[in-house]
């Protein structure tokens, strides 16, 4: 419940209207707006810059993997189920901070022809749909991976890993996407409005 009060305190203040005497007001309320904004940012830089390093174990298992088939005849059963975890995890984790930096897959086409301003209402106008979806991401991850832990849940592999971590990594990661795409979210409308986005 503070969480959405807070989430709506943050898009009313981003939203503020100028008007007599709440220029004041208006300037310490973005300035908390641009806090918060800058949170969300440093949260998944770190996580980036943390799981980075994950490309590089998962290039380690998998060239082990090829050079123990192929050269040395000694195919291995539980490179292929590491590769997926660390890449599960890897993809889990590096959403937020991919949105950060606007990497995503996007339909160029149109999008380098609109204005910053265009752009930020064209993504205004579909983000109920990412909303929902990383909402819904979220809490259904959550349960699952809640029924995971009561369970104590493995993997019906050779690594017979424990499934719950992955579970639980991926609600961090699609927790950590859903608050860099509010995030965004404040910048599009802030834009919109002509108000400073950083």
């Amino acid at each position: 419940m503070l969480c959405a009060r807070l989430c709506l305190r943050i898009l009313q203040d981003s939203m503020l209207l100028p008007g007599k005497g709440r220029n004041i007001i208006r300037s310490k309320e973005s300035g908390h707006v641009l806090k918060f904004l800058s949170v969300i940012d440093s949260i998944n830089e770190w996580l980036g810059r943390l799981i980075v390093y994950l490309v590089l174990v998962l290039g380690g298992v998998v060239l082990y993997g090829v050079l123990a088939r192929f050269l040395f005849n000694a195919p291995t059963r539980w490179t292929a189920d590491a590769a997926m975890i660390i890449w599960s995890v890897y993809l889990c984790l590096g959403a937020g901070y991919v949105l950060l930096h606007k990497a995503h897959v996007r339909v160029d086409i149109l999008w380098s022809r609109l204005s910053p301003k265009k752009a930020a209402i064209v993504d205004l106008a579909t983000a109920a749909f990412a909303f929902l979806f990383l909402v819904a991401l979220v809490w259904k991850g959550a349960e699952w991976a809640v029924f995971s832990w009561k369970v104590n849940e493995t993997s019906f592999t050779i690594l017979r890993y424990p499934v719950y971590i992955l579970k639980t990594l991926l609600v961090i990661g699609a927790a950590a996407f859903l608050l860099q795409f509010i995030a965004k979210f404040i910048r599009d409308i802030r834009l919109v409005m002509g108000r400073s986005v950083e």
